[in-house]
């Protein structure tokens, strides 16, 4: 596909669509470009180098630029998400949960924060913070959405890796308790 160099947005647009398509490498050579030439204006394009990065698995060089992002822009719920759950996979839990509680306050209406909240909890081995977030999750959101978003097959690239096998059953003990 041939496009302008310096046309930043095409490269991001591109960035996410390959991202959709598991393409990491190439979406991350787009997103080098703009970084590389100094042409990022927004926290978007290295909070989306720092998600590429969560995805490959390569924990520190994704906290650095969702640190960068979150220097920019440090209320946006999408980077605070993407730094908990980095902080989350380094085994740093409880910075994870201080970022992943500013995500779901900057974001009520999002279930996410409460599923990585909950993912958090398990990494970290704590049933009393698994309850709790659980429990919060299901005073807010239906069970049917819950249970919706939790049996959707495969991968959901358009948020941070969650593993959904390790906080389904949890979060399917917590419905048995609620009345």
């Amino acid at each position: 596909m041939e496009i302008d160099p310096f046309f930043i947005q095409n490269r991001y647009n591109l960035a996410q669509a390959l991202i959709l398509q598991e393409k990491f490498e190439e979406a991350s050579r787009h997103l080098d470009f703009i970084l590389k030439h100094g042409l990022a204006k927004t926290h978007r394009y290295f909070n989306l180098k720092g998600f590429v990065l969560l995805w490959q698995h390569q924990y520190q060089k994704a906290l650095e630029f969702f640190r960068k992002a979150l220097a920019i822009a440090p209320n946006d719920s999408s980077v605070l998400l993407n730094v908990g759950t980095t902080l989350s996979r380094l085994s740093s839990f409880e910075n994870a949960e201080w970022f992943l509680l500013r995500a779901r306050k900057a974001s009520p209406e999002d279930m996410m924060p409460h599923f990585f909240l909950i993912e958090n909890a398990v990494r970290k081995d704590d049933p009393d913070a698994i309850l709790h977030y659980a429990t919060a999750l299901l005073s807010q959101f239906s069970m049917i959405s819950v249970k919706r978003y939790l049996e959707a097959p495969g991968k959901n690239l358009a948020f941070p890796p969650l593993e959904k096998n390790r906080i389904a059953p949890v979060i399917y003990q917590a419905m048995k308790k609620i009345p």
